[in-house]
């Protein structure tokens, strides 16, 4: 076990690529009494990935140049009607169509409508190193504050409304949408200020460790699944100054 807990303290040391740190700050409102922001450190357990996913179609814009095209030859209609209707039957045979190969056209043609914001799905492990409590219970409380919504304080007193997580607002008033939660791992990759909390995972391990500050026993580690979501989506140069090369 000596070992295991000796391994985990290389992988925690700054200079480490293993090494995990979120950070997570409250932004429009907080609970009371809580913290400004709170940060963790953790072990990367599995490969680091996130998705990028394009949206592609085909059908609505053939689907919409047809009924486009129906349009127009509605009103073409109407106004040939009405020409001949004052005797200007010559001026209404002159009126042109719509070529009615429109549909067959971009039919078969694939056009972007737009690309969601990338997940950064992450599974940490919060080790005992010297007290379980410190190193376990702390870090996994504070992770879970920063996923959780919170009563909302008025006049002092508590309401019935509900603040999102981290007192998150709508982002996309912003000129540049920050997000409350920053993430590197080792000294390779970073995302600062551009993540916001989906979903998340706690795991305790029926293994005990001894407290020595709370006299009691604790687990001896956590497993933690998560996932963060870009705020907004991010441009190639958005994701380019994530790599610190």
């Amino acid at each position: 076990m000596a070992d295991i807990l000796l391994d985990y303290e290389k992988l925690l040391q700054d200079d480490s690529p293993y090494r995990v740190t979120i950070c997570a700050e409250w932004r429009e409102t907080r609970p009371q009494g809580g913290p400004d922001r709170v940060a963790v450190v953790g072990v990367l357990e599995d490969d680091f990935r996130f998705t990028i996913n394009n949206e592609w179609e085909s059908g609505s814009l053939a689907e919409a140049m047809e009924e486009i095209s129906k349009a127009y030859q509605a009103g073409i209609e109407l106004v040939r009607r009405a020409l001949k209707s004052v005797g200007l039957g010559g001026i209404a045979g002159a009126l042109g169509h719509l070529p009615p190969t429109t549909r067959t056209i971009v039919a078969g043609a694939a056009y972007w409508t737009g690309t969601a914001p990338p997940n950064f799905p992450l599974s940490i492990t919060f080790p005992t190193l010297s007290d379980p409590y410190d190193d376990v219970i702390v870090p996994t409380q504070k992770i879970s504050q920063a996923f959780l919504p919170f009563l909302r304080k008025e006049g002092g007193k508590e309401s019935l409304f509900l603040s999102p997580p981290l007192g998150v607002g709508f982002t996309g008033a912003e000129s540049e949408p920050k997000g409350p939660v920053s993430l590197q791992i080792g000294q390779w990759f970073e995302v600062l200020n551009k993540l916001l909390p989906n979903d998340l995972e706690i795991t305790y391990s029926k293994q005990m460790a001894w407290s020595k500050k709370k006299g009691k026993a604790y687990p001896l580690y956590a497993k933690v699944s998560l996932t963060l979501q870009w705020v907004t989506v991010p441009t190639i140069e958005h994701v380019l100054k994530c790599f610190k090369i």
